[in-house]
């Protein structure tokens, strides 16, 4: 599916596409903090505390001093006062709702005019299995494209999306809603006047009003915003959303596949979404479908986060140029449990995802470190996307994971 997904992309939109709202625990008495949390956060050794301890040990954590790395300023870290424990599955059936979406994604008047066609579900052979979609596979005369798969993936695409050149190029500007980030910049977008805070509230009201319902299970914020640059000096708003299920939010930069199996390590639960043409939704995709949580229970205790950053600041030691921490907080990561064997996509209809919750730290990398990155990956396009590295600590067991390499978003 991924391979099938990435062909649809190029062939549609030549490279088209391209909040966890961190306010903070309430403040907390003194002495419900953890009386070993100065020692656990220096010892560099992981230690669990009860929830309700969390509040107050986040504040002394972020208020420490690290000599291998630097917090961003003013960050904070929300979290919810009952931790969920959860894994996820792709559901199955979605094509049922596949005219109702496309009239309201697209118009009544579009879709009187267009025909709809089924693909059905193919299942292991030499490719891997696709489920089974329904939509108007790109309509020459009206210049759109609309699919809905079994699995909830979605996506469409508008006449302004196919106009020629649109290939992404450089990046002009970043803006990370969830951080609080000023939003009052303001582009050219097909020809309006457009502040990133009236994309980025746009944005957000589109999704509560056209889609909130499709994936109920979920809190989706609008999370960051790239000001892109096509190669004739045009300019888009590229933004991605974000799935927060009570509280906690679903990994959205990982696309992580292990070489050596082809195996999918960690699987996003994004969103995206274009501007080209003021504030109107040119396309949109749901990435991976949409997988529908399953709760596991509440946890009692976890890691808590000054012996996170204790063990981390005592496991990095050689960390260059002393690097800034940019965002922290609670996050499920999604393992698909897919059948490889027999050629079945990760985010096939029926697939379970383990779900870990885990500690997410993400370094952003510099625009003057990017060239760097551009030279481990010939693939990747100088100043592009949102690239970051990330440190995950599961929560419960203290397995640590990392990446220092590359991991774009957009």
């Amino acid at each position: 599916m991924r391979e099938t997904k990435r062909k649809l992309m190029i062939l549609l939109t030549c490279a088209v596409l391209i909040s966890a709202v961190f306010s903070g625990c309430a403040d907390a008495p003194e002495n419900v903090r953890s009386s070993n949390a100065e020692t656990e956060l220096h010892s560099g050794e992981l230690a669990t505390i009860p929830v309700s301890e969390l509040c107050a040990d986040i504040d002394y954590a972020l208020s420490e001093t690290y000599s291998n790395f630097t917090l961003r300023e003013g960050m904070k870290v929300e979290i919810p006062d009952t931790i969920t424990l959860c894994d996820f599955k792709y559901p199955d059936g979605r094509t049922e709702r596949a005219e109702e979406l496309a009239v309201r994604f697209l118009g009544e008047d579009v879709v009187e005019k267009a025909e709809f066609s089924t693909e059905e579900a193919t299942e292991g052979g030499s490719n891997y299995s696709w489920p089974k979609s329904k939509g108007i596979y790109y309509n020459e005369e009206l210049r759109v494209h609309f699919n809905v798969s079994d699995n909830g993936f979605i996506a469409f695409f508008k006449s302004v999306s196919f106009d020629s050149p649109f290939i992404n190029g450089p990046r002009k500007a970043i803006y990370r809603v969830d951080r609080g980030e000023d939003l009052s910049g303001s582009y050219d977008i097909g020809g309006e006047t457009v502040t990133v805070q009236q994309a980025a509230d746009a944005a957000q009201e589109w999704l509560d009003k056209n889609y909130a319902d499709v994936e109920p299970d979920y809190d989706i914020k609008v999370k960051t915003i790239i000001v892109q640059e096509n190669e004739s000096g045009g300019l888009s708003y590229n933004i991605t959303a974000d799935k927060h299920y009570k509280g906690i939010e679903l990994d959205e930069i990982n696309d992580t596949v292990v070489p050596e199996c082809d195996e999918y390590k960690y699987i996003t639960s994004d969103i995206m979404l274009d501007m080209r043409k003021g504030t109107e939704i040119t396309s949109f995709t749901t990435n991976h479908g949409t997988p529908v949580p399953v709760e596991k229970g509440t946890a009692d205790k976890i890691i808590s986060l000054s012996s996170a950053l204790g063990y981390i600041e005592n496991t990095f030691t050689d960390f260059y140029n002393e690097p800034e921490i940019s965002s922290i907080g609670l996050k499920y990561t999604l393992t698909p449990q897919n059948d490889t064997e027999h050629f079945q996509s990760a985010d096939d209809c029926g697939v379970e995802c383990h779900g870990e919750l885990v500690w997410e730290f993400i370094i952003d990398v510099p625009d003057d470190e990017l060239p760097h990155y551009n030279q481990n990956d010939p693939s990747a396009i100088e100043e592009t996307d949102d690239v970051r590295k990330y440190i995950y600590i599961n929560a419960l067991t203290g397995e640590m994971d990392h990446e220092f390499d590359i991991n774009r978003l957009g």
